[in-house]
Order: structure tokens, then sequence, then C-alpha cells
């Protein structure tokens, strides 16, 4: 395995691992963006009902009670409709925000990618080259050896065979 490989292996790992904390960052905000969106929610409607039950005490009209309850409760519920809606645009705003951090992320790895890859390419197409010379020029000594000796066809097959096995150990092939 060669050293480009294990870089790109150890690069893909580290990426991974990045994508994991981004994914369990965007729900670990997520919760916390619910969390904190209900408990202001339910402090501003308890405080709302507070006030608006402090001024209807002081009506003593029955009538007067029954109408101010029941737009206090109608302002509550539009408060939390638009409270939520808020909420929900700030979510989808970050999630957003996030998923266009998560492409150009992507956009970098593929870049690095691509550089390693075309790397490798010069390094496979150098050494093939390499081994093509080494491998002629052993061709062409062995072959010279062979056709300046007159022997039989039994013994120029030896010669070859040995000739491949020499070169096989001496990492031609």
């Amino acid at each position: 395995m060669s050293i480009l490989s294990i870089i790109f292996i150890v690069f893909m790992l580290i990426t991974a691992v990045l994508l994991g904390c981004v994914l369990y960052l965007v729900f670990l905000y997520k919760k916390t963006l619910d969390k904190y969106t209900n408990l202001k929610l339910n402090i501003e409607k308890n405080e709302i009902k507070r006030k608006i039950n402090l001024d209807t005490s002081r009506i003593t009209s029955e009538k007067l009670d029954d109408a101010i309850q029941k737009a206090s409760l109608e302002a509550v519920e539009l408060i939390e409709k638009n409270a939520k809606n808020i909420a929900n645009s700030i979510k989808r705003k970050t999630v957003e925000d996030l998923i266009e951090e998560k492409r150009g992320e992507d956009k970098a790895v593929s870049a690095e990618y691509d550089i390693a890859k075309d790397e490798i390419e010069k390094y496979k197409a150098s050494e093939f080259q390499r081994i093509r010379k080494t491998a002629n020029d052993l061709l062409k000594s062995k072959f010279t050896d062979i056709v300046s000796s007159s022997i039989d066809d039994n013994k120029q097959d030896e010669l070859i065979l040995k000739a491949l096995e020499n070169a096989k150990r001496s990492n031609l092939f």
C-alpha cells in the first residue's frame, strides 16, 4: 500500500469524522433551539396571562372579564403562533446555512481527491515507464546472449525462463 493511498484513506477518515461532528452539532443545535423556544414561549405566555389577569381583576363586570379572557387567549395563541413561525424560520435558515457549509466541504474534499488521483496516475505512469525500460534492457542483453550462442531450442527456452525469473526477483514486474 503506497503512502498516497494511506494519506488518502486517512484524509477520508478525517472527513468522515468531521461530517459526523457536523451532523451531531446540527442535531444538538436543533434540540437546544427547540428547548429554548418552548421555554421562552412558556415564560412569555405565563407573563402575558399574569398581566392580563391583573388587569381583569380590577374590572368588576363579568361580561368584561369574559371578553378580556377571550381576547387574552387569542393574543397568546397569536403570539405563540408567530413565535413558532419565527423559530421555524430561524431553524430553516440555520439548516440551510449548515447544508451550504457542508457542500463547500464536499467540494474541497472532491478537489483534494482529484489532486491525489492525478498524482497517483503520474506515479503509476513513471513506474510503468521505468519497468518497461528495465525489461527492454534486460531482454536486449539476454537476447544477444541467446542469439550469439548457437544452442538448441530447449536451452534457449530455459535461458528465457531464467531471465524472466531473475527479472521477477529484482522487482521488475
